[in-house]
């Protein structure tokens, strides 16, 4: 008797295909989501930045800070820095924030808005969660689990 050969997958070789196929994909989803993450920090990373020049800006061009607390980048600061509040500001645009972030705040990838001290007494210090810094504006973000003390902070410091 006379075999015909079929060229075919065996059962075996298709599950050894597809536990392959799984490993790779699981290793891609890893490597995406760290990418992902790589990227909202330095998101995070690039407005602490633009909050620290423009709160900088802000004091060069009027000598001093806003008469009102700023703990944090709330409506109040971002229509400050966004020239909407003719009280604080009303000459000049520091930064541009879009409808949402005009309604809501100014908020970093993990939906916290950005904290904010400044230096109110103009002593070269500032008081944080972090401890004082030597520094006139400081920002920073609570990071991914949104608390500070923590070594996931985004700070301009």
């Amino acid at each position: 008797m006379n075999r015909m050969s079929k060229s075919a997958f065996t059962l075996l070789e298709l599950l050894v295909t597809m536990a392959i196929i799984a490993v790779i994909a699981g290793m891609l989803l890893t490597a995406l989501t760290k990418a992902r993450q790589s990227a909202w920090r330095a998101r995070a990373r690039d407005s602490v930045y633009q909050l620290v020049v423009a709160w900088k800006s802000y004091l060069n061009d009027y000598r001093q800070f806003p008469d009102i607390a700023i703990t944090e980048m709330n409506t109040n600061a971002v229509s400050i820095l966004g020239t909407t509040n003719t009280v604080y500001n009303d000459r000049f645009l520091y930064m541009e924030f879009t409808k949402k972030e005009w309604a809501d705040g100014f908020r970093d990838k993990w939906d916290e808005l950005y904290q904010v001290r400044l230096d109110t007494d103009y002593d070269g210090k500032v008081t944080t969660p972090h401890g004082d810094v030597g520094k006139s504006i400081v920002v920073w973000s609570k990071g991914q689990d949104k608390t500070d003390n923590t070594t996931d902070d985004i700070k301009s410091w």
